[in-house]
């Protein structure tokens, strides 16, 4: 927090004085194109065309020609999201030289970004995101007297220097700091960029910042740092560099949403190619490789604004001139799986731009290629109807869903093998018209069992899916007897009550229809709950069952059975509504009484 505090400090005090402090004006340009990962600029430009992009941290991968400890060779990170301060470049001199005036020295170079204000959680704040041009001096002194400083970007005077506490000369000059303003921070000191000369970077780097080095770049020959004093000079030509080419091509990855398989993409995604260099490059054609490169391919063609095309070079970058692009765009087609539903979901792939910038070596930027597989249909995979009383019947509601990118076309439904004389489709809205993204329709499956024991069939849903177009799913059920109804609720305790409730089971056709479930929920936790309750479930349970089977034998008796418990059943499923019923028709006839009354 202090440090985010310092750095908030630093920027105001930027602000305030930027417009009196003179600049190099050294680099050329910045990157319109943000990181989507921070926000920030992918890359900054110098006046001799070098474009660094940004990392978190400052040491190169393993390379063998450094031999270096495990901590100078430390992982990089680079573009890595939401650190607390990030750099596109730096040059340190971090154990400066020392004088019989000088005790000890710090030099810091930078192109540098950080967060203005952190969320309250501590998060970084999107919206907040700066960079700025950093010359940092800070030297204690071992003699009083006047002090001249040469770096590789100017020379600074520090008149009348006091040894004392502290750092005794302590200069901070950042150039940029505004929010959301990158284009500032060219104006600053820093430029063209420092690069290691001996020992030489590592290939794509300007530098190891784990290890010394002499450098090139000044734009005034001084190489150096170098503190003159009043009696003595100390000077040094060893700085850590830290600096990653930017690839040219932007951005790293592409991430497609989720596409229905064999089905083609509307909404390619583009892919940038960017020379800021100051020699012609040839683009040539990608390549894809990885786990599905047959999944992703280039657009037929190309909307984007100057499509790269390899017989015509992008010009070189001449400053101030920016940096020329030419576009590619990427489409996400997953191919129908050959294992069926088991070959959906994620897909992957690289894609490998090779770009030439003669007379230098070919570089092969990659983009990670991304995106999931899905097909169109999907329902619950089979469904039970239970006990249903033998002549009676019983309906289940499939409900078919559309998960998928596009329309799906459902033909036909249908019941076959098994049991299937003994089901019916009841009703479909499934044909009805096509079934948009995310839509569902519905198939009512109705089973009457015409005699005892399990029934099984298979209901087969016809479509367009490119995965599934006959989706089979089971259906399975049992022809029971009232008193097998009611035995089997005895076995199941029946909630605590012993037995089914046989009558509703009779109208409504199934021990598991949803109107008999109602009731028995009322009778476990409402009437087993009181004395006066549970004497009225046992009446019902010695007397009911016989009525209940000669209802079942009806039909007229069923229908009626069925229009008298609905009341009941919507008294019970909906109790506030029918007191409030019941209150507005008590209210009304009390209201119409005394009505009545005054007027007699």
């Amino acid at each position: 927090m202090l440090k985010k505090m310092r750095v908030i400090t630093m920027f105001i005090m930027t602000a305030l004085l930027l417009s009196a402090l003179p600049g190099h004006a050294a680099l050329n340009a910045v990157s319109t194109d943000v990181n989507p990962a921070n926000g920030f600029p992918l890359w900054y430009q110098d006046t001799a065309g070098v474009a660094l992009e940004q990392c978190n941290f400052m040491v190169v991968p393993d390379d063998p020609a450094f031999n270096g400890t495990a901590a100078q060779n430390a992982d990089l990170n680079c573009i890595a999201g939401e650190a607390e301060e990030a750099f596109w470049w730096a040059a340190e001199v971090a154990v400066g030289p020392t004088s019989a005036d000088v005790a000890s020295s710090l030099l810091v170079l930078a192109i540098e970004g950080a967060f203005l204000t952190p969320n309250p959680d501590g998060a970084n704040q999107d919206g907040q995101q700066a960079s700025f041009a950093r010359v940092r001096i800070r030297i204690d002194v071992n003699t009083a007297g006047d002090y001249t400083v040469t770096h590789p970007f100017g020379v600074e005077s520090f008149p009348g220097v006091v040894p004392g506490a502290g750092f005794d000369i302590n200069m901070t000059r950042d150039i940029g700091g505004l929010a959301l303003d990158f284009a500032t921070t060219l104006t600053g000191d820093i430029g063209p960029f420092l690069q290691c000369l001996n020992p030489a970077p590592p290939a794509g780097y300007l530098g190891n910042f784990a290890l010394p080095c002499t450098v090139t770049g000044s734009p005034l020959g001084t190489n150096i740092f170098e503190i003159v004093g009043p009696t003595s000079t100390a000077s040094t030509d060893q700085f850590n560099v830290s600096g990653k080419l930017f690839s040219g091509l932007s951005p790293a990855g592409l991430t497609f949403p989720e596409r229905t398989v064999g089905t083609a993409d509307p909404a390619p995604q583009i892919v940038t190619i960017t020379n800021t260099t100051l020699n012609p490059m040839t683009v040539g054609a990608p390549t894809f490789a990885g786990t599905d490169p047959a999944d992703f391919s280039l657009a037929i063609a190309p909307t984007g604004i100057n499509p790269c095309d390899p017989a015509t070079p992008l010009p070189g970058t001449v400053p101030p001139n920016p940096p020329s692009t030419c576009t590619m765009e990427v489409v996400f087609n997953p191919a129908v799986p050959a294992g069926g539903l088991a070959g959906l979901g994620a897909r992957s792939a690289t894609m490998t731009v090779p770009i030439t910038d003669p007379p230098g070596a070919a570089a092969l930027p990659v983009v990670l290629l991304s995106g999931t597989a899905v097909n169109n249909i999907s329902a619950p995979a089979s469904h039970d109807f239970g006990q249903v009383l033998i002549n009676g019947t019983s309906s289940q509601t499939v409900t078919v869903s559309n998960s998928g990118t596009s329309n799906l076309t459902v033909t036909s439904a249908a019941v076959s093998g098994g049991n299937a004389p003994e089901f019916a489709i009841q009703g479909n809205t499934c044909t009805a018209a096509p079934v948009l993204p995310g839509g569902t329709c519905d198939i009512t499956v109705v089973l009457a069992p015409t005699s005892g024991g399990a029934k099984t069939t298979t209901l087969t849903i016809n479509s367009d899916d490119p995965v599934t177009p006959n989706l089979a799913l089971p259906l399975t059920g049992v022809g029971a007897t009232s008193a097998e109804i009611a035995g089997q609720a005895g076995a199941e305790g029946g909630g605590g009550g012993g037995g089914g409730c046989f009558i509703a089971t009779a109208a409504f056709g199934s021990y598991m229809a949803d109107d008999v479930m109602v009731l028995r929920k009322f009778r476990d936790t409402r009437l087993l709950t009181n004395a006066p309750g549970k004497v009225f479930v046992e009446l019902y349970y010695r007397y009911s069952p016989p009525v209940a089977d000669y209802i079942a034998e009806h039909e007229a008796l069923r229908t009626a059975t069925r229009i008298a418990l609905t009341p009941v059943v919507y008294s019970v499923k909906y109790p506030v509504h029918v007191l409030m019923i019941t209150g507005l028709v008590i209210g009304g006839i009390a209201y119409r009484s005394r009505k009545v009354k005054r007027y007699n």
